[in-house]
């Protein structure tokens, strides 16, 4: 983890949502899960020969709280907010099932949403494979845990390209003593829905290499370069992660057409400086005709950019990190603007969102699994918002102060 004081990077997999109940609901879940494994015991090594005596569980989880000031027009008001707040179990099941369970609750809905719930099982040394729901295997940022992530929220151009989290197969293992780690599965591509809605699938994939191996602390110089490639054939799918985007030149929430999704990650540090970026590219194919006005020119010029050229987008981010306890971070968040739009207030009634923004940052931690993060934002030439997917767009002039627990 780049030297860091904090829990290592976990590139596991892995976001319908639950009954509605609010927090006692999220409470009352966990005692159910509890008391469902009542046998368990906690996850321990085995004696060498001794028979295995039952499931074994971990529980954990992640709580994110703090402070979020936009500018005057940002659209959200000043104040305290609770970003995430997580609760998961992991474990063994004898000697054939690793599981993963993990759920959120949606203060916005007072719902429970069910973020994971993924069975493992290890065919042989380099193989393994993992079915049910995670995230799909795209985008080196995304693959990371939320509690792993720099700054508040994940790059622009993630939010709005990767698959997320599906339903689905995923084959994975690594080679080389762990140095080269793959990731491929197919999936329904209609992310969280519990069933497939037009019997077609999402292929996705993710390599990686790393020269040093699965440390978690780096002395020596460390590069560690992924890819990433994904592809569908959608009827109706909803590419707003959860109805976030609003409008657009093509309908975002029901879009029918092929989506080809690309990109490349990059990492490298040496001692406690380290350097951090991700390059995607997105080609959305509608198939029929566009849903534009007739003499809606800019949504129509719109909707030939995005068919001809695609979105892309990126992050750059570099920083020093002292003795794992402290580190500072600047961030180029980049993306083209030139299909999003969002209802209202220019000429046309249409306004451009995305765009270049410098992120600054510091983030403490002050154990191993605690992090307090500071953020600033600044919108570069005439970008004013950015794009949100389940979390707070950036905006020029936005501070954010962040709490974090991660276990």
């Amino acid at each position: 983890m780049d030297g860091r004081g904090r829990a290592a990077e976990r590139l596991g997999p892995g976001e319908r949502r639950g009954p509605a109940g609010g927090a006692a609901l999220l409470a009352a879940g966990a005692l159910l899960a509890a008391g469902f494994l009542g046998g368990a015991r906690p996850a321990r090594a085995q004696d060498a020969g001794q028979e295995d005596q039952g499931p074994t569980v971990r529980i954990g989880g992640l709580l994110r709280t703090g402070l979020l000031v936009g500018p005057r027009d940002f659209g959200e008001k000043d104040g305290f907010r609770i970003h995430d707040a997580r609760l998961r179990a992991t474990g063994k099941i004898g000697i054939v099932f690793d599981y993963k369970l993990q759920a959120a609750f949606d203060q916005s809905t007072d719902r429970v949403r069910l973020l994971d719930a993924e069975l493992s099982l290890p065919i042989k040394p380099g193989l393994a494979l993992s079915l049910g729901q995670f995230k799909a295997p795209f985008g080196g940022e995304e693959l990371m845990g939320k509690g792993e992530i720099t700054f508040l929220e994940r790059a622009q151009i993630d939010q709005l390209l990767v698959p997320g989290r599906q339903v689905g197969v995923q084959a994975s293992g690594s080679f080389l003593e762990d140095r080269l780690t793959y990731r491929a599965g197919m999936f329904n591509g209609n992310g969280r829905s519990l069933q497939n809605d037009d019997g077609r699938f999402l292929y996705a994939a993710h390599v990686q290499f790393n020269n040093v191996g699965p440390v978690e602390f780096y002395e020596d110089l460390m590069v560690q370069a992924g890819a990433s490639f994904a592809f569908s054939r959608d009827s109706a799918v909803d590419l707003t992660h959860g109805g976030d985007f609003v409008g657009g030149p093509i309908a975002l929430e029901g879009f029918r057409g092929d989506r080809t999704l690309v990109a490349v990650d990059l990492k490298s540090s040496y001692r406690g400086f380290f350097l951090r970026g991700e390059y995607m590219h997105g080609s959305l194919d509608p198939a029929g005709e566009v849903l534009c006005a007739p003499a809606d020119l800019a949504c129509q010029a719109g909707a030939n950019a995005l068919a001809s050229h695609g979105v892309d987008g990126g992050y750059a981010e570099t920083g020093y990190d002292y003795l794992g306890a402290i580190e500072g971070v600047a961030r180029l968040d980049a993306m083209t603007k030139n299909f999003l739009f969002a209802p209202d207030t220019g000429p046309g009634g249409t306004t451009a969102v995305g765009g270049n923004f410098l992120v600054l940052g510091v983030n403490l931690f002050p154990g191993y699994h605690t992090k307090l993060g500071l953020q600033y934002a600044l919108g570069l030439g005439d970008t004013h918002l950015g794009p949100t997917s389940g979390g707070p767009p950036l905006a020029d002039g936005q501070f954010a102060f962040t709490a974090q627990v991660d276990f």
